[in-house]
């Protein structure tokens, strides 16, 4: 009997491992392909300017996480009846910090020298913040489930609408900014799908304001939290410098956010 327990959940996690290295495959190729179509059909200029819609969202997408799932995942595998409270309070937590970051790094911005229509493309991507933060939630469920197949459906799914608004705007010649937006129409479609799929499993979401979970949350999960921050900034702020930082002039570079 323990044997049979122990090859099913083998299977499980195989299984899910599959699923995730199958999402991860189809989502960078989209990337890729996005890239090379941004890339040829806009030019240098478009490229560049699209890196930046990308880098300064993506540098604020782990302070939003903090590794809460982390720290959700452990509790609800011993205890699955708090499911609705951890993932109401969580979303809630999620949406508050989201808020925040979207306004500050807004208003930071202004100090930034970027011209008018890169600074809105960059605000519009802010808003991956906030899908980014939405589907992690989601996740808690799938990862406690090991239902990585329902969460990869969401992802692919959001990524083939990421795909199809990019296609389109870069052949139509619409301004980078919106093919940088797709990608929070694709989030928030993935977002839910996602769920649906959760409300299917039996599991409703609702916000929820529960001081003392809230202060267990960003308790338990603060060392992972700062090790997440501190690994993307230094990852992403390259990027963010090479923005604002004056290159050298033969390589006639400096000017083209300006």
């Amino acid at each position: 009997m323990l044997e049979a327990v122990k090859s099913t959940t083998a299977r499980k996690i195989a299984s899910n491992t599959l699923y995730q290295v199958i999402g991860k495959t189809i989502t960078m190729t989209v990337t890729v392909l996005i890239t090379v179509i941004v890339a040829r059909q806009l030019g240098r200029d478009a490229y560049g300017q699209f890196n930046i819609m990308q880098a300064f969202p993506a540098l604020f997408f782990i302070i939003a996480d903090f590794g809460f799932n982390a720290i959700a995942t452990r509790d609800l595998s011993t205890d699955w009846k708090k499911a609705e409270s951890y993932l109401g309070n969580i979303l809630a937590m999620r949406l508050v910090f989201s808020a925040v970051l979207i306004l500050v790094s807004g208003v930071a911005l202004f100090f930034f020298p970027y011209s008018y229509l890169l600074r809105v493309g960059v605000q519009l991507g802010l808003l991956l913040i906030l899908t980014q933060a939405l589907f992690a939630t989601t996740n808690i469920i799938f990862q406690v489930k090991l239902r990585y197949d329902l969460s990869t459906i969401g992802l692919v799914s959001g990524y083939a609408l990421i795909l199809l608004i990019s296609v389109l705007a870069a052949f139509k010649g619409w301004h980078v900014m919106w093919i940088n937006f797709s990608y929070v129409v694709g989030g928030l479609a993935s977002f839910l799908i996602n769920l649906h799929f959760i409300r299917k499993l039996g599991i409703s979401i609702s916000l929820r304001f529960n001081k003392v979970l809230w202060r267990y949350l960003i308790l338990q999960s603060l060392p992972l939290g700062l090790m997440f921050i501190f690994s993307q900034v230094n990852f992403k702020s390259d990027s963010i410098l090479l923005s604002v930082l004056q290159l050298p002039g033969h390589l006639n570079l400096s000017e083209r956010f300006k």
